[in-house]
């Protein structure tokens, strides 16, 4: 029987089971922890101080094994950051209000291109692992045959 708390484990590699506190922390933080400032300004400053770490921390560690979910996860991260940085131009009052369309068609745009990026990009990845594999296989199968013929030739010296 599988334990519920496996889950969550399994999502991460070994040496970052805490990622998904630090994950959690970072939620409440962009959330709840917001509260605690009066001043938007203030608010904005640390949101996004906290994406940008986060962003950061997420892209260094790699903590996940799954690399299509380490992808989506680095996505929903700049997918913040970008938001963060919208709202901190809607408030610094640089952008008129006419320009709220255009901005979200911007940042819909953004998030596509960046999509599409990452998604080549892992695949890209991917299909390079699959062939520095496969080139491991092809050279531990020479190697075992070159070690066999050896032996065989070994063996006729001796007789």
């Amino acid at each position: 029987r599988k334990e519920p708390i496996m889950t969550f484990a399994l999502l991460y590699r070994p040496r970052y089971w805490w990622y998904e506190i630090l994950d959690v922390l970072r939620r409440l933080s962009l959330t709840c922890f917001l509260l605690i400032f009066d001043d938007p300004a203030d608010m904005i400053i640390f949101a996004l101080g906290v994406s940008i770490i986060m962003v950061v921390v997420q892209r260094e560690c790699q903590p996940y094994l799954d690399p299509w979910l380490a992808s989506i996860s680095n996505l929903a991260h700049w997918q913040i950051v970008f938001c963060v940085m919208v709202i901190l131009l809607l408030q610094s009052k640089m952008v008129a209000a006419r320009n709220f369309v255009g901005i979200g068609v911007m940042l819909v745009l953004v998030n596509l291109v960046l999509l599409a990026a990452i998604f080549l990009d892992t695949k890209k990845s991917l299909d390079r692992v699959k062939k520095f594999k496969q080139l491991i296989e092809d050279r531990q199968r020479e190697a075992e045959f070159a070690a066999a013929e050896a032996a065989k030739a070994g063996a006729g010296l001796r007789s």
